[in-house]
């Protein structure tokens, strides 16, 4: 009964995030006007550049299972291609029925674990470079994208600078701190280990169904398995090199969407500004705001952003809810295949724990 009544509370919660983030789109198409995003779509859209889209959004689906799939391979351990985009595609799903990006992450570490046979140690080695390497790509994009659009068109704002200015020192500071994370993982274990000591009576108390020793001694064990496939990986040129290089081109992908979308309605527009576009959806994906893929959020903020740089809102209303559906709306169905093989349920009972 008590798990029950916790899986119900958590759809409960889904249902009124969606409720709320479509309350949100409504809003903006009330705000660009109905009848011109419908006569948009219905006029100006290309339907075979719109089915481009769809495919480049599946394409960029399997560079992010790619990315993760190298990255197991080269801290150590195998996974085959299929468990990678099983545990991959099954976490994406996870964050649109979950408020937060966190659930992804855990939840891609344990199904890879389950059914890969991934060592968590491994798998948190691979995590946590993976973090490292989007890290170092954004840093890329952002400056790159800034700078050339500010030289060329001197239209970004003093605000959209101080944006991209804090993201750069939160993207430097995750660098720093996942490094000195994965070559110090000793740190965490002795932290751990005085917090033990401390408080042994109570946290064996909490721990009494189970043999505290040897949950000290996994801890123990996972986090040396931590460091030494962190190191490994680091080391690892080839693997490292692959996988930057397929986060990059998965960044370029999403850009990519954003500019066809554009494209199949009549506008072209400068890929560097798309790129700035993208670096402020991801400030705001940053934000605690507790709504499942950010719905209605990031539609807003890419049709704000548009308008901007100069586009008509009701084209640039058009444009944020076409990319949302060939992005949020289409990866729904495609994920869910991958939820379905582990099971919804399971899914969301792991989650609510």
């Amino acid at each position: 009964m008590p798990v029950k009544g916790m899986i119900s509370r958590s759809m409960l919660m889904v249902i009124i995030s969606y409720c709320i983030g479509l309350i949100i789109v409504l809003a903006l198409i009330s705000y660009a006007g109905f009848y011109n995003i419908i006569g948009n779509i219905i006029n100006r859209i290309s339907y075979q550049l719109f089915m481009l889209i769809l495919i480049l959004n599946l394409i960029g689906l399997i560079l992010y299972a790619s990315i993760w799939y190298t990255l197991i391979w080269g801290s150590g351990a195998k996974i085959r291609f299929r468990n990678a985009i099983t545990s991959t595609w099954a976490s994406i799903f996870i964050v649109y029925l979950s408020p937060t990006g966190v659930a992804m992450e855990v939840l891609k570490l344990i199904l890879t674990n389950r059914d890969g046979n991934v060592p968590i140690g491994k798998g948190m080695a691979a995590l946590t470079m993976q973090r490292i390497l989007y890290s170092i790509s954004f840093i890329i994009m952002a400056v790159s994208s800034y700078l050339i659009v500010q030289y060329r068109y001197m239209i970004i704002g003093e605000m959209i600078g101080r944006i991209i200015t804090a993201l750069l020192a939160i993207s430097i500071g995750t660098i720093t701190t996942l490094l000195m994370l994965g070559e110090k993982a000793e740190w965490i274990e002795k932290i751990i280990i005085k917090v033990y000591e401390r408080y042994k009576t109570n946290i064996d108390k909490i721990l009494s169904k189970y043999n505290s020793t040897n949950i000290m001694n996994s801890v123990s064990s996972t986090l040396n398995d931590f460091k030494e496939s962190f190191m490994k990986l680091k080391s690892n040129k080839l693997h490292l090199i692959i996988a930057f290089t397929l986060t990059m081109i998965n960044w370029m992908t999403n850009v990519a969407i954003l500019y066809l979308v554009l494209l199949s309605l009549g506008y072209k527009v400068s890929i560097w500004i798309l790129m700035v576009i993208m670096v402020i959806c991801e400030f705001v994906q940053m934000t605690p705001i507790a709504i499942p893929g950010m719905l209605g959020i990031i539609e807003t903020v890419i049709a704000m952003a548009l308008q901007t740089f100069g586009i008509p809102l009701d084209i640039a209303a058009t444009a944020s809810i076409l990319t949302r559906l060939a992005t949020f709306w289409f990866d729904l169905p495609v994920t869910a295949t991958a939820a379905s093989y582990y099971g919804i349920k399971y899914l969301m009972k792991g989650m609510s724990r």
